[in-house]
């Protein structure tokens, strides 16, 4: 899924409230000077501004463009832009003062402060906001983007954005298109190209060759899909070539089928599968496509429900660990919490939690169960009767309590953490392990394209009586392109059902 970009009032709302608070500071430091006192609210004129001030402040963020490229501004700019909506707010409060009969009442000396304390206020206070954003976005949230393209088309993109101050995205390689890019290899010229693989930072002057700082890691399909599966790659941004080339075309197939968000030139438009939109990336605007496009508002209700339902989720947790901890170790002594690598949204890595089911040896255990595998392909494994499961018995068969706490899903509980963390969502698709990502075909990563959930539409389709992987990837793909918050609140719903019914248990 790809949130679409939301408007300036909704995007830049921590913007807007850092002006509010910096307004009524403001006010109350104006008010010091005047009457040595900080209490403005106590005189009726001055609540009745300050009240007014907030509701000017949040009409003319969403009237105006004030807001729109904050994050991209210098400090000359900033300057510039602060005294015009400094001095708009005040002159709209104005206007009604003299309407209202009230300006002959207002401290001329109190509004003279005021107008210099919220300029140096609000200056300060958004330039201290960008600065905190940038480095914590750069560091926790930005997209990984490779660029698709000729020499001189990736120049030129890459020469625009870096005149940005702030992109929400990082470039972690070029796949380059030339007419002598060739799928086949020789053994010399793979071995020669294979270190780009594992690049995927941004300017890695390391690389065999580098296009304005930002590493070529692909000249072939070959290359291309092997760092795509290798890396953690969000979007692809395309600029057609001048001249024909012979991959481009099957990499955007893969792309797609991956569940990868694209990114193209207005004149591309007809290659574009999926969901479109008009989207700017560094200043230059785009037609971008993808499987699902949600807005601002869905990813935030999302998000939302997620902190409240892990919060609740984590007190039950709390609560039921008090009875089920004790019988984990007393039955196998040992920690009574799981901790396992698990890739996230596109490859990501992060470590799901769970209270211990099985015996502490359960993943030496796997790899001479993997013969009795009940689900079709390696790609996710599933047993009727374990017997790494604790209390299980050699056969598997005994109902111990590691049994029961994965019949009721009681051992999913301690991912509430992961959920409020943000590496999982209470809805989305099942982490697979790292091994299993490895042995992923294409067409499988789909069901990566989005942030993995506790629970989802295959685990309240069938859970463990689904022994076909490939219908595991149908449903998981299914519930992406027709993704609401209302399925997922309808998924969350019948997950109770389900569990307190024992569907599928395994």
């Amino acid at each position: 899924m790809y949130r679409k970009n939301s408007n300036d009032l909704i995007k830049h709302i921590d913007f807007i409230f850092i002006d509010i608070v910096c307004f009524l500071l403001a006010l109350c430091l104006a008010f010091l000077l005047k009457f040595q006192r900080f209490d403005f609210y106590s005189d009726p004129l001055y609540l009745e501004m300050g009240i007014l001030i907030v509701a000017l402040t949040v009409t003319f963020a969403g009237l105006g463009t004030n807001y729109r490229g904050i994050l991209l501004r210098g400090y000359l700019i900033e300057i510039r832009k602060t005294t015009q909506h400094v001095s708009l707010v005040l002159a709209a409060y104005l206007v009604f003062s003299f309407l209202t009969k009230r300006a002959e009442l207002l401290s001329r000396e109190l509004m003279l402060w005021f107008y210099v304390c919220s300029l140096i206020l609000i200056y300060i206070g958004r330039c201290l906001w960008k600065k905190g954003v940038i480095r914590i976005y750069r560091a926790t949230q930005a997209r990984k983007v490779v660029l698709m393209s000729d020499r001189e088309g990736a120049e030129r993109l890459l020469s625009e954005f870096r005149q940005r101050k702030f992109l929400d995205f990082t470039v972690v390689g070029i796949f380059l298109l030339e007419e002598a890019s060739s799928d086949k290899e020789t053994k010399g010229q793979q071995e020669e190209k294979s270190h780009h693989k594992n690049c995927a930072v941004e300017g890695d002057l390391n690389a065999e060759e580098v296009i304005d700082g930002f590493p070529v890691v692909a000249r072939t399909f070959r290359e291309a899909s092997d760092f795509i599966e290798k890396n953690i790659v969000d979007e692809l941004i395309y600029i057609e070539p001048a001249g024909n080339t012979l991959y481009a075309q099957r990499i955007l197939e893969m792309a797609e089928i991956m569940g990868l968000t694209l990114h193209m030139k207005v004149n591309q438009l007809e290659r574009l599968a999926g969901e479109k939109t008009i989207e700017e990336m560094g200043g230059i605007s785009f037609v971008s496509s993808c499987v699902k496009l949600v807005s601002f508002y869905d990813v935030a209700a999302k998000r939302l429900m997620d902190i409240a339902g892990s919060l609740v989720g984590l007190v039950l947790t709390a609560l039921i660990g008090i009875v089920i901890v004790p019988m984990i170790f007393l039955a196998d002594p040992g920690p009574v919490f799981f901790s396992q690598l698990r890739v996230g949204k596109n490859g990501r890595r992060f470590k799901m939690y769970k209270f211990r089911s099985m015996y502490r040896n359960a993943e030496e255990q796997k790899k001479q169960l993997m013969a009795n595998n009940d689900m079709k392909q390696g790609q996710m494994f599933k047993m009727k009767d374990d017997p790494r499961v604790i209390g299980s018995g050699e056969d598997g068969k005994t109902h111990g309590i590691g049994w029961f706490i994965r019949t009721y899903s009681l051992d999913e509980l301690p991912q509430f953490w992961n959920v409020l963390k943000g590496d999982m969502s209470l809805v989305g698709t099942r982490p697979p392990t790292v091994e299993e990502w490895e042995t992923y075909q294409t067409h499988h990563r789909i069901r990566m394209s989005i942030r993995p959930g506790m629970t989802g539409l295959w685990q309240i389709s069938g859970r463990s009586n689904i022994t076909d992987f490939e219908e595991v990837v149908r449903l998981d793909t299914e519930y992406i392109r027709n993704w609401s918050i209302w399925e997922d609140l309808k998924i969350l719903l019948q997950t109770v059902y389900v569990v307190m019914r024992q569907v599928g248990a395994r």
